[in-house]
C-alpha cells in the first residue's frame, strides 16, 4: 500500500496481502508515482520514432528516441522519404 507523505512523496507501508507479488506491485506503483509526480517528470518524453508508443526519461537535451533502434528507424524513414520525394520530382 502507498501513502502520500507530503514533500518526500509516496512511501510504501506494506503489501496488501503479504506476498512477494504484492510487494513487487507496490514497489512498481511507488516508482510510477515517483516518475510521474517527482521532480524528474519534466524530463519524461514520448519517443519520436515511427509507430513507437513508448516514453523515456530524457538524459540529454538532444535525445528524441527511447532507444538506438527507434533512432535508426527514424533516420531510415527520413532517408527513404527524401529519396522518394526526389525521385517523384525528377519524374515530373
Amino acid at each position: 500500500m502507498l501513502e502520500w507523505t507530503g514533500e518526500s512523496g509516496p512511501a510504501r507501508t506494506a503489501a496488501t496481502d503479504g506476498t512477494a507479488s504484492g510487494w513487487i506491485l507496490s514497489q512498481l506503483a511507488e516508482e510510477g508515482v515517483r516518475l510521474l509526480a517527482g521532480p524528474g517528470r519534466t524530463d519524461l518524453r514520448a519517443c519520436h520514432g515511427p509507430r513507437c508508443v513508448l516514453y523515456f526519461v530524457r538524459s540529454h537535451p538532444r535525445r528524441e528516441w527511447c532507444s538506438a533502434d527507434c533512432g535508426n528507424r527514424a533516420r531510415v524513414a527520413r532517408h527513404y522519404r527524401r529519396h522518394r520525394d526526389a525521385a517523384e520530382s525528377a519524374k515530373a
